[in-house]
């Protein structure tokens, strides 16, 4: 696996882990959109994984508005078979 499909996977993960605890927390894309100060179209690509490169204080931004920690999304992310989501 290159690097560019290792960043593709870590990002796929992210926004499903990210998806999954915005729909917990039950708010819509324009919700946390408006809660990080973005677009609901950059919410729905960072849920679809097309977010390749994104800030740490972005991603740290999103944690906080959903009201969970990166480290919590780390656990949860399936990136190399590790992470708790099944993957859906």
């Amino acid at each position: 696996m290159t690097d560019k499909d290792k960043l593709k996977a870590f990002a796929k993960e992210f926004g499903i882990v990210v998806r999954k605890a915005r729909i917990l927390a039950n708010i819509t894309q324009e919700e946390l959109a408006h809660k990080v100060n973005s677009s609901r179209s950059a919410i729905l690509r960072i849920e679809q994984g097309y977010a390749t490169y994104m800030p740490a204080s972005r991603a740290l931004e999103i944690c906080e508005a959903l009201d969970t920690s990166l480290t919590q999304i780390w656990k949860e992310m399936n990136v190399y078979g590790t992470g708790t989501h099944d993957g859906k």
